[in-house]
């Protein structure tokens, strides 16, 4: 074998195995190493690139790794991430924003506006505080840009268009303002119809029943509707109460073509949530 492409073959192998290492470092509370080792080659949890929605390779599993330990690693892995999430997005939006900068790059880059109508956000980063927002002009256009950092703003970019509007199960700053501005825009929440309350509410206890990541979640909830468009035209967004007194006490994802696509916990009740007063709890009965 060329010299050449055997170091660049050793390279790659141990790329590979350093790569399984970190993950399993940073999941090994619940992924062993060959379910970690075995889901990193054969599916697209922790893909970088990846839209969101898991998938893996139908293929017989390895010695010692049964569907049960790859089930709990994946939604401990999911899990995890919607945690991240939400805390990245709580240490972002307690700093100060530099609102005065910011107003002051949109006018160098001749934008009129309103004050009240501008909206700067945060996301998920992996350092720094850089954020994105959007702006009503006085010509009633919407404006989206993107800075640098969130509490010393320095450098804006300008979007005629939304970069990356809402994606079901996929969390991104842009998402995060296009939800703040709906809900500075909207006229009126929009409301489930009872037999689409009762539909959604169906589909809903049968994924926290057949879910093995779900069974810490109590199958009892009042349910409405997210008012937010996905990127997905086939994407239906919910939202709801959970009962009791815990940590997270509201929930809101999607629902695809009858298929929950997104579920995850929040502590406040969503931006855009229409719960009915008279909403009654939904429950399995066996």
């Amino acid at each position: 074998m060329n010299p050449r492409v055997l170091i660049i073959a050793v390279i790659a192998i141990i790329a590979s195995s350093v790569g399984a290492s970190i993950i399993w470092m940073e999941y090994g509370s619940v992924c062993n190493k060959p379910v970690a080792d075995h889901l990193q080659k054969y599916s697209n949890l922790f893909d970088e690139n990846s839209d969101g929605i898991f998938s893996m390779e139908s293929i017989g599993l390895p010695f010692g790794v049964n569907e049960s330990s790859i089930q709990e690693c994946v939604n401990h892995v999911l899990e995890k991430r919607k945690a991240d999430k939400t805390t990245a997005n709580e240490m972002l939006s307690s700093k100060s924003t530099g609102m005065d900068e910011v107003g002051n790059l949109l006018t160098l880059n001749q934008v009129n506006y309103n004050p009240d109508t501008l909206i700067v956000t945060g996301g998920p980063a992996f350092s720094g505080d850089p954020g994105c927002g959007a702006v009503i002009d006085t010509d009633l256009q919407t404006k989206w840009f993107e800075i640098d950092s969130i509490s010393n703003p320095k450098k804006i970019t300008m979007y005629s268009e939304n970069p990356h509007p809402c994606k079901v199960n996929t969390a991104s700053c842009f998402c995060n303002a296009q939800t703040e501005l709906t809900f500075l825009t909207i006229d009126e929440l929009s409301y489930f119809s009872p037999e689409d309350e009762e539909m959604h509410a169906m589909t809903l206890l049968k994924y926290i029943k057949n879910n093995a990541g779900m069974k810490n979640i109590e199958p009892k909830f009042k349910i409405g509707k997210l008012n937010l468009n996905f990127t997905d035209p086939d994407a239906i967004g919910y939202c709801g109460e959970r009962p009791g007194d815990n940590r997270n006490d509201f929930f809101s994802g999607a629902i695809v073509n009858g298929y929950v696509k997104d579920y995850g916990l929040d502590r406040d009740l969503p931006l855009l949530c229409a719960i009915p007063d008279n909403a009654e709890w939904w429950e399995n009965e066996d």
